[in-house]
């Protein structure tokens, strides 16, 4: 019986480019829906507190003046 540990051992071959684009497509994919699933889920009640709160777009100097 040959020993698998010695196939760790040999050199790496490479990969084609149309399978390392592919796999860079795929993980950039399930990245994407991952952020969006979080952006969606983690923080949604920080997104819709901070479109709901009002905000003073106007600035006032000490003295209470626009």
């Amino acid at each position: 019986m040959e020993n698998p540990f010695k196939k760790l051992l040999t050199p790496l071959q490479e990969v084609p480019q149309e399978i390392k684009s592919e796999v860079n497509n795929k993980i950039a994919l399930r990245l994407l829906v991952s952020d969006l699933a979080n952006l969606f889920t983690v923080n949604y009640a920080e997104a819709a507190k901070s479109i709901i709160e009002k905000k003073s777009t106007t600035k006032t100097n000490n003295n209470g003046e626009v």
